[in-house]
């Protein structure tokens, strides 16, 4: 659907200290659109959190932005995400997205 969307994720969070942070996650994402070209962006889904030494959770993940698209399959997003863990971890990104 043009508004909603599903996204499957990878992300290293953090290397501090001797601690590694990634993150596997499966969201839902939708779409408002305010432009022809441009949208607001919510996602809302789980995330499996690992960190190295420690253990990994399943966790709350949720996130808001904006996203322009160049053409109907490549973009540009600027978002701000939440991991709901222990501690929360809060994560801005500027990447591109490609649809397909």
């Amino acid at each position: 659907h043009r508004n909603i969307g599903v996204e499957f994720a990878y992300s290293q969070l953090l290397d501090v200290g001797g601690v590694e942070i990634s993150a596997m996650e499966l969201v839902a994402v939708g779409m408002y659109p305010v432009a022809p070209q441009f949208n607001i962006i919510g996602k809302l889904g789980f995330a499996n959190i690992d960190a190295e030494p420690g253990g990994d959770e399943t966790e709350v993940t949720f996130a808001l932005g904006v996203q322009y698209d160049f053409t109907p399959k490549i973009g540009l997003r600027a978002q701000w995400q939440r991991y709901f863990s222990d501690p929360d971890l809060d994560l801005f990104t500027i990447g591109g997205v490609w649809k397909f």
